[in-house]
């Protein structure tokens, strides 16, 4: 409650001392209590400190541990194996019209289940139904990866992954390529680097409103395997 009292105050310099103080010492403390608070920091573009108390909650197993076996993964629960908290560093779901959210498919790609999204409805919105905040170091570079598949995927605007740097000044909108019709399971790349001030990306699958016939979109997408992990400066030059 102290806590959730000086984020409402903006003192969020007080607030990172107390929980430096307190956060191994706090019995009974449990995810709901440290919840408001964490997304306190987050509106607040408080990011540094909102992954500190993100990698506390994990170093005392408050959350469950969604990182996978490779370290290296910043995408938190990327395989869709653990139950989403909706919340922090995990995804997070938006309720639309026409775009029905499942992560009970057991056909991934690895691992057992993947993310699947049904365009009920024939119709042109956009639409980005799921997203998660990613935290990265400014002037690093950076590659995301993911396996998708769809069937019957039509509109001239269909489903891609979507980056986008907050505090990056001049970094354009990026986007994976887009994936159309019926396909088996494919790789998706996309290079990008952190500008000198962006300590968080915000990564999310984005269906555009179509511009072109057909606009409206109808079909199912599949989503496995997302990550996002460094690399050298020479891959990003490669992919520009």
């Amino acid at each position: 409650a102290y806590l959730d009292f000086l984020g409402e105050k903006s003192r969020f310099d007080l607030a990172a001392k107390y929980w430096g103080e307190n956060v191994r010492t706090t019995a009974g403390l449990s995810w709901t209590d440290v919840k408001p608070y964490l997304q306190r920091l987050l509106d607040a573009q408080q990011y540094e400190e909102a992954n500190r108390v993100w990698q506390d909650l994990l170093q005392a197993s408050l959350i469950p541990d969604g990182r996978g076996q490779d370290k290296r993964n910043l995408v938190f629960n990327g395989d869709f194996a653990q139950p989403l908290l909706d919340a922090g560093f995990d995804w997070q779901t938006r309720q639309e019209t026409y775009a029905e959210l499942s992560f009970g498919d057991s056909s991934a790609h690895s691992g057992s289940r993947c993310l699947r999204v049904d365009f009920t409805v024939p119709h042109n919105d956009e639409h980005e139904p799921i997203y998660q905040l990613v935290a990265v170091q400014p002037n690093h570079h950076y590659q995301l990866s993911a396996y998708v598949r769809s069937e019957a995927i039509t509109s001239d605007a269909v489903p891609r992954l979507r980056v986008q740097l907050p505090g990056c000044q001049g970094c354009s909108e990026l986007t994976t390529d887009p994936t159309v019709g019926t396909t088996q399971w494919h790789e998706l790349k996309l290079a990008f680097s952190a500008g000198a001030e962006t300590h968080l990306l915000r990564l999310s699958l984005w269906r555009p409103r179509g511009r072109d016939f057909p606009t409206d979109v109808s079909g199912c997408f599949w989503l496995s395997a997302v990550s996002i992990k460094q690399v050298d400066a020479a891959t990003t030059e490669q992919a520009d």
